[in-house]
């Protein structure tokens, strides 16, 4: 009677460990959320390269499908990649609210990380500039205008 007992505690602390485990790992799993930041604090963005950010602003230039400009007004001007053509538009001045991650363009390494980036549809940028790749650009209305979840990274090559 004495080992059914003990296996008996022994499977209910298995089971008991297993749950907390899976629960520690589904917290780890879940997407970041990003940090909230001003549009004064565009000017330092350099403080948030390699972060996901959201902001809302005044969308300044969209002159392109796949790029517009930020923070003209406050002195530094901001690139916000696009990654698909918008399945809707937002006119220049109109407000939006982007989230995204700041980088330091680098078409080559774009061109490795990103599946949907085309080296020929941002001539315009510097590299080494501060930019923001946006994974989500909302209209005032709160309407996505990008399509799906467009900022996936090429999977990296599988080992044989």
């Amino acid at each position: 009677m004495g080992s059914w007992v003990l296996r008996t505690i022994l499977s209910a602390t298995t089971v008991g460990l297993l749950h907390v485990h899976i629960q520690a790992h589904q917290q780890n799993t879940a997407a970041p959320k990003p940090k909230l930041i001003t549009v004064d604090e565009v000017q330092h963005l350099d403080q948030f390269d390699g972060q996901l950010i959201e902001l809302t602003v005044t969308a300044q230039h969209l002159g392109s499908q796949r790029v517009f400009t930020i923070g003209k007004e406050k002195g530094q001007e901001v690139r916000v990649l696009i990654p698909n053509p918008s399945i809707d538009t937002s006119a220049a001045g109109n407000v939006v609210t982007i989230i995204g991650t700041v980088r330091r363009f680098d078409g080559k390494a774009f061109a490795q990380q990103y599946q949907w980036f085309k080296e020929t549809d941002y001539k315009s940028l510097t590299p080494g500039s501060l930019v923001i790749v946006a994974s989500s650009v909302r209209s005032p209305e709160g309407g996505e205008l990008l399509p799906g979840n467009p900022v996936t990274k090429k999977a990296s090559p599988t080992q044989p």
